[in-house]
């Protein structure tokens, strides 16, 4: 239903001819406004629109004569002693309401000339409209009048008492047996994701919403209300289906239209749990997979779409019915704009509808959520449209949808501000501004006054402890916390594959030694002299690999420092594997401080500039430091673990197709120097904190967006 909104009247209609009435119109009585006076609405039958009056428009109405200024019209009316004679701005308001809604009959020049005049300032260029109607166009399929009405009886019987009965029992009993297979339910969730998943999830959600749809033709039909159509809606090139239920407007009882309204949600929500209820009794297959995604796919569609009163869907429809209120949207955006001017640029102007204040502040509250809520929707559409084309029609349309949705009511709203500015009292304006300068400057200062990088704190020199082979701990003389010396025994490790392999080549070597030995007694051992010298050779090389490994599984200190991290069952007889790190050396006379910055970071460094490090742990003071190396390539790897944000870190990454951590932006290694502070015991994570000014923080800034710019620039 149209909008009703008091109309700027031009000085020069009064003495216009009030034009006549088109014959095709309908006045119907549907009830009572708030106050107990008649409600009328007037149906235009070619448009199939619905228009809302009050009794003191429709009696104007009733003595409507065409080609009768508005002047004549009120002398008349004063001269029959009506009681409450309108004065010429009602007439002329109505006049404008009718010209405006084109119901006024435009057989005279004049008359057509106005709406030709009308339609010529509507009318848009082609490539205009398209941008326009390709976010939003409708497509009539079918004309389900007839068979509604030969199947409201079946309709009926599925909401007959027994039914609604039986779905009561069903909401009873589905949660507890539910809850028993709750495990089961959520990790179905996972099949979502996959390709079968969403394909099915698709047919579900096209099943469940022609049964939404039914549902609010059949009570409508019920109701008496007439269905036109049915079809498909695109919003933003997604098909939505729709059905035509404008005529419930001619019903006098808002309940009805309450009860219409809510039909789709209710059968939806009745499919969803007949599905669940089936789901929980049905055996694992085929047919209780799409007992899922029919369960799933209603109740997510329902709550998060059509429940929302702040777009245009069923949630929208069941307020302002269960208010009562008629285009909820535009008159509590009207209440909006005018709370915002008279807060914010103090404009003392009446407000476009009279309401008591506890209406008017919701009308207020629910106008700015609605905005709030379509600035975010709008925009993700627009990221939407931007990366469901190639790049220069997705840049395009998405300007095109923030400009028209976000841009351009902004736009319409400062231009009506700015034709009032006469009118305008903004006191605060002159203190806002000091206060949004004095705000902006020191956001500036906080954002310009140190740039926060992760980075690590650990010994200048760390050694971590691995068996050379698979071994058996034969000793242990070290334990956590210990300081060692450099040359010191850490841990003797035994292997019986290296002590059996040093046995049998202990062997060889004598058996080779002994046939060498008998070579002067015979003929064929000196010809074989030169192939077992040459067998010795290799078995004494051999042995002397052997000796250096087996002098490896003793684990010496190779500097001074303090045993950390050690298996916490590092006992004689455990078997340890050689990538098991049994433990770490570390010399904590001296730090190091390794941070990964950014590239508009790490141009805002030098070398040997001041710094200093924070470490999370609070324990570990603020370290004071100096920059002594930057790298000038930078690396994508993650650089440590315990930067990753899966692990509490600050780096955001992700496992590539061979397993190796990338970032999502290029990082480059920094390396600091830290005079008299001793090493931590483990690895410390911490930000790197760089002083820097206003003027550097907005040449990174530029340089981005510049970076932006050129990134998406190329086609």
């Amino acid at each position: 239903m149209a909008a009703v909104l008091p109309l700027a009247v031009p000085p020069a209609a009064r003495a216009l001819p009030l034009p006549p009435l088109r014959g095709d119109l309908h006045i119907l009585r549907v009830g009572s406004f708030r106050d107990g006076s008649p409600r009328f609405r007037i149906h235009d039958a070619l448009r199939n629109r619905y228009f809302e009056l009050g009794l003191a428009d429709v009696d104007l109405l009733a003595q409507w004569r065409g080609g009768e200024s508005a002047r004549a019209m009120a002398a008349r009316l004063a001269a029959a002693s009506e009681p409450t004679a309108p004065d010429v701005d009602d007439i002329l308001q109505l006049r404008e309401l009718l010209v405006r809604h084109q119901l006024v009959d435009a057989s005279g020049g004049a008359d057509f000339a106005a709406l030709r005049e009308m339609w010529r300032r509507k009318r848009l260029h082609w490539l205009a409209w398209l941008l326009h109607h390709y976010l939003f166009f409708r497509i009539p399929l079918v004309r389900p009048d007839a068979w509604l009405v030969r199947l409201l009886p079946l309709a009926r019987s599925l909401t007959s008492l027994p039914v609604r009965l039986l779905l009561c029992a069903l909401a009873l009993a589905t949660p507890v047996m539910l809850a028993r297979e709750w495990d089961a339910y959520t990790h179905s969730f996972a099949q979502l994701l996959t390709f079968e998943g969403i394909v099915a999830s698709a047919v579900a959600a096209f099943l469940a919403k022609i049964l939404h749809e039914c549902g609010h033709a059949f009570v409508a039909r019920a109701h008496g209300v007439r269905v036109p159509v049915m079809g498909v809606a695109f919003l933003v090139m997604w098909p939505v289906l729709y059905t035509d239920t404008s005529d419930s407007w001619k019903l006098a009882d808002h309940r009805a239209r309450l009860r219409i309204a809510a039909a789709g949600i209710a059968t939806e929500t009745a499919i969803a749990l007949v599905a669940l209820f089936l789901w929980t009794v049905t055996p694992p297959g085929g047919l209780r997979s799409a007992l899922f995604f029919l369960s799933t796919t209603s109740l997510l569609i329902t709550l998060s779409l059509n429940a929302s009163p702040f777009m245009r869907f069923d949630g929208y429809f069941l307020l302002s019915d269960a208010l009562d209120f008629p285009n909820l949207h535009e008159r509590s955006g009207a209440m909006a704009r005018w709370w915002v001017r008279r807060s914010f640029w103090g404009l003392r102007v009446e407000p476009p509808e009279p309401h008591g204040t506890g209406m008017a502040r919701f009308l207020v509250a629910f106008a700015l959520f609605t905005w709030a809520y379509r600035a975010v929707v709008f925009f993700g559409i627009a990221l939407l449209v931007y990366f469901a084309f190639f790049k220069l029609l997705g840049i395009m349309l998405m300007l095109v949808e923030l400009g028209w949705f976000i841009a351009m009511p902004v736009w319409n709203e400062a231009l009506a501000v700015w034709r009032l500015r006469a009118q305008l009292r903004p006191r605060w304006l002159r203190l806002g501004a000091l206060l949004a300068f004095v705000a902006g400057g020191l956001t500036l200062l906080a954002w310009a006054g140190e740039v926060r990088s992760p980075g690590l704190l650990a010994a200048v020199e760390e050694t971590r402890l691995y068996a050379p082979v698979p071994a058996r701990i034969a000793e242990v003389h070290v334990r956590a916390g210990q300081q060692v010396q450099r040359g010191d025994v850490l841990l003797v490790l035994d292997a019986p594959d290296l002590a059996y392999r040093a046995l049998a080549n202990d062997v060889g070597i004598a058996r080779l030694k002994g046939e060498l030995a008998r070579v002067p007694a015979s003929e064929l051992q000196r010809e074989k002299s030169l192939v077992l010298l040459e067998q010795l050779a290799e078995a004494l090389s051999q042995q002397q690999g052997i000796r250096e490994e087996r002098g490896l599984l003793t684990l010496r200190a190779t500097h001074p420092g303090r045993a950390s991290d050690l298996l916490p069952d590092l006992a004689p007889g455990r078997w340890v594997h050689p990538r098991q790190l049994l433990g770490r050396l570390v010399d904590t006379r001296s730090a190091q401080v390794r941070a990964w910055v950014s590239e508009s970071q790490v141009k805002r460094l030098s070398v040997g500039q001041p710094v200093r490090f924070l470490p999370y742990l609070p324990e570990l003071p603020a370290i004071e430091g100096r920059v002594v190396r930057l790298d000038t390539t930078g690396s994508r790897l993650l650089p440590h673990p315990l930067l990753a944000a899966h692990n509490g870190g600050a780096l955001v990454a992700a496992q590539n197709t061979r397993g190796v951590w990338e970032l999502h932006e290029t990082l480059y290694q920094v390396d600091l120097e830290t005079r008299g502070v001793p090493g931590p015991a483990t690895l410390a994570a911490g930000q790197l904190h760089v002083p820097t000014g206003p003027l550097d923080a907005l040449q990174a800034s530029a340089r981005q967006l510049l970076t932006v710019l050129v990134r998406e620039s190329g086609f």
